[in-house]
């Protein structure tokens, strides 16, 4: 839920971190149309191949939930292509995406230091203004399950 009427008031309850971890997987996959970003390959009939991969770790709660940090990939690409190349292949194709200067603020933000809790609520911010964050919800409570994030 995210929020409830109490005296006039909405309180707004922050989710946990396993939710919003499937909600922004889904969300990285809808926003690739459920295909590859490195090969292209379609993958809307077996979803649950289709990784979210993200940059720079998901240890690191400053990007974690930064659309910019994240692709969708497929497992091969994902473990055989893109995280065996952080700094070459992942690196350039990044660069690519986001240019140099994005790339660059992207870097320093994901050495930033932030807590779960306030990363949590910057993302559930972006989905209350995005028009995928509903059918990535939707999605997520519905059962469709995160393989790999």
């Amino acid at each position: 839920m995210i929020g409830k009427r109490q005296k006039g008031m909405i309180i707004t309850e922050v989710w946990s971190m396993d939710r919003a971890d499937r909600i922004f997987s889904n969300y990285i996959r809808l926003r690739a149309d459920w295909k590859c970003e490195n090969c292209g390959k379609n993958f809307e009939n077996n979803k649950g191949q289709l990784h979210n991969s993200h940059f720079w770790s998901r240890v690191r709660m400053s990007t974690r939930f930064d659309p910019d940090n994240c692709m969708a990939v497929c497992w091969h690409c994902h473990f055989f292509k893109l995280e065996k190349e952080k700094q070459g292949i992942y690196r350039d194709l990044m660069i690519k995406r986001l240019g140099n200067e994005h790339y660059n603020t992207l870097r320093i933000k994901s050495n930033t230091l932030q807590n779960k809790r306030e990363s949590i609520k910057e993302f559930m911010a972006l989905m209350r203004v995005d028009p995928l964050a509903k059918m990535a919800i939707r999605y997520q409570d519905n059962g469709i399950k995160r393989r790999n994030s």
